[in-house]
C-alpha cells in the first residue's frame, strides 16, 4: 500500500531557507509524495498550528479516502500533538493569512506589558493565570484570547477536553485511534555529535549563501527600521537568528570582526541545536511512556523504538514474535523488569483468545488486547 508523508514541522511550511530547515530533497520528494512544504510565504507572521492541523487533516483524511497510509514525519513537537490528539482551542478565524501584517489577537496582547497582561489573565481565568508564569507572554496572550473570542476561560475548555471518553491529563481524546508511533532514539553524545556534525554539513552545502539571500530579500529592511521580530513565522526558525549579528554587521566591519561573528552564529547554532533536541526527547518521554529497544547489532548508541499502538489513548502492547518481526530479537535488558503499571482495556477493543500475554518492554502481564496491528 503506498504511504504518503505529511511534514509536521513549522519552519519547513515557510518558503526559503531549505538548507537550515533541512527540508527533504526534490530527489526524495520524488520517491514519495510529501505535503505541507513551502506553501506559505515567508512574510506571513501569523501562521498559526490551528492553520496547520486544518490544512493537515483536510489532507489526511483525503488520504484515507483514497485507501492510502499518511505518515506524520518530523518535527515540532505541538504540531504533531495538535494532529493526533483533540488539544487545541478553535476560536474566530483570521480573515485572512496577510504577507507582512498581523491580524491576530494574540500577537496583538503581545505587545502590551507583561504584568498588566497577566492581571487582565487573573481576572478572568485565575486558574491558567497560575499555572503561567508572567514572562510568558505568548502563553498568557494566547489564554487571553480564548477568552475573548469564546467567552469561556481557557481552563475550562482544557478541563473539558481532559474530561471526554479517552481524554486524560494530557489533553483530549485521540483523533486516530489505530497510530503507530516509531521514534529513532540515540545516545545523547552520539546525537550531540550527529547534531554538531549536521552544523557543519549545512555550512558545507551553502547555508550562509542562503541566510545572506534571505536576509537581504526579507529582513534587511525590517532591521533598517528596527522592527525586526524574532517570535513569529519564520524568523523564529533555528539557525537564522542566531546569525543576527553576523549578517547585520557583514560588509561594516573588519574581517576579523566578522569571522569571529560568524563563528559566535555557528557555536550558537550548535548549542541551540542541541538543547532543542532534548527538549524534544523529553516531550516524547512524558508524552509516550520512553519504552526502549536497544538494538546491539547496529551502532549501540542508536536504539529503534517502537513505542506501541495508541488504541483510545491507552498502551496496546505488541506481542514478543510481533516485536522480534520488526526489530530483530530483542536482547534481555535489567530494566526490562521494571514494575509496569498497566491501565485497563478500552472497551472498544476484542479480546485475545489466548488470555493475557507478557508486556516484552517490562516482563510484566499486559492485558490481552488485540493489536490492530494483527
Amino acid at each position: 500500500m503506498l504511504r504518503w508523508a505529511t511534514c509536521s514541522s513549522l519552519p519547513q511550511v515557510y518558503k526559503g531557507l531549505d538548507i537550515i530547515t533541512n527540508k527533504v530533497s526534490p530527489q526524495e520528494q520524488r520517491l514519495c509524495r510529501h505535503h505541507m512544504i513551502s506553501f506559505v510565504d515567508p512574510l506571513v507572521s501569523n501562521y498559526t498550528v490551528v492553520d496547520f492541523r486544518d490544512k493537515a487533516v483536510a489532507l489526511i483524511e483525503d488520504i484515507f479516502a483514497r485507501d492510502k497510509i499518511p505518515i506524520v514525519v518530523g518535527g515540532t513537537n505541538y504540531y504533531i500533538e495538535s494532529l493526533l490528539w483533540k488539544v487545541l482551542v478553535n476560536t474566530k478565524e483570521k480573515s485572512s493569512l496577510v504577507s507582512g501584517t498581523v491580524t491576530d489577537r494574540k500577537v496583538e496582547l503581545e505587545q502590551l506589558d507583561a504584568i498588566d497582561l497577566h492581571c487582565r489573565l487573573r481576572q478572568v481565568d485565575p486558574e491558567m493565570a497560575a499555572k503561567l508564569h508572567p514572562n510568558d507572554k505568548r502563553k498568557v496572550a494566547r489564554s487571553l484570547q480564548v477568552f475573548e473570542e469564546t467567552g469561556i476561560p481557557h481552563s475550562e475548555i482544557l478541563q473539558q477536553q481532559q474530561e471526554e471518553e479517552g481524554g486524560g491529563p494530557l489533553g483530549g481524546p485521540l483523533k486516530y485511534p489505530h497510530s503507530c508511533i516509531l521514534w529513532l532514539h540515540a545516545d545523547q553524545a552520539a546525537l550531540d555529535r550527529r547534531l554538531e556534525q549536521r552544523v557543519d554539513d549545512m555550512l558545507a552545502a551553502g547555508l550562509l549563501e542562503e541566510l545572506r539571500d534571505f536576509h537581504q530579500r526579507y529582513n534587511q529592511e525590517k532591521v533598517t527600521e528596527n522592527r525586526q521580530d524574532y517570535q513569529h513565522g519564520i524568523f523564529q526558525s533555528i539557525g537564522f537568528k542566531e546569525f543576527h549579528e553576523y549578517l547585520v554587521s557583514e560588509g561594516n566591519c573588519s574581517p576579523e570582526t566578522s569571522a569571529l561573528l560568524l563563528q559566535k552564529g555557528i557555536q550558537a547554532l550548535k548549542q541551540v541545536s542541541k538543547r532543542y533536541a532534548r527538549r524534544q526527547n523529553k516531550w516524547v518521554r512524558n508524552r509516550f511512556l520512553k519504552p526502549v529497544y536497544p538494538d546491539t547489532q547496529r551502532d549501540s548508541s542508536f536504539s529503534l523504538l517502537l513505542l506501541y499502538t495508541l488504541v483510545a489513548h491507552q498502551k496496546i502492547f505488541l506481542s514478543q514474535e510481533q516485536c522480534n518481526q520488526v526489530l530483530g530479537p530483542v536482547p534481555s535488558q535489567p530494566w526490562m523488569k521494571a514494575s509496569c503499571s498497566v491501565p485497563a482495556a478500552p472497551r472498544i477493543l476484542r479480546k485475545c483468545p489466548e488470555g493475557t500475554r507478557t508486556c516484552p518492554l517490562y516482563g510484566a502481564k499486559s492485558p490481552a488486547d488485540r493489536c490492530p496491528l494483527d
